[in-house]
């Protein structure tokens, strides 16, 4: 649907963003399609999974542009900065590339916990 569709579709997405997190929290488009969301407190693998997931089934409602129905899906790669021994922003951003690979190979609409111990 073109540009201004792809431009229409990162907007809502960013709204979802927005709406499903704290004020504490924080998300950032890094590229093309890809968000970064660092949650603030919150290390619970179930807690985090829900997250990830509400904003899954959110993204994954159809959003209507100019008439036309669009459709789209997310996969989300989580790591927890808490795993770590000494938390490197250069390598939890490594390790949340990986756990999106991970999550984007297991499906479309998934989410990843990436654990990563002793880095």
């Amino acid at each position: 649907l073109g540009h201004a569709a792809g431009d229409f579709v990162l907007e809502g997405a960013g709204r979802i963003l927005r709406e499903q997190l704290r004020t504490e929290d924080c998300a950032a488009r890094i590229g093309g399609d890809e968000f970064l969301v660092i949650v603030v407190g919150r290390s619970d693998p179930k807690t985090l999974e829900a997250i990830a997931e509400r904003i899954i089934a959110r993204v994954s409602q159809p959003m209507d542009f100019e008439g036309q129905v669009c459709r789209v899906s997310a996969s989300i790669g989580i790591v927890r900065s808490n795993d770590m021994q000494v938390p490197d922003p250069t390598q939890l951003l490594a390790n949340a590339d990986r756990a999106l690979y991970a999550a984007k190979h297991a499906g479309r609409g998934r989410s990843v916990l990436l654990v990563s111990r002793g880095e």
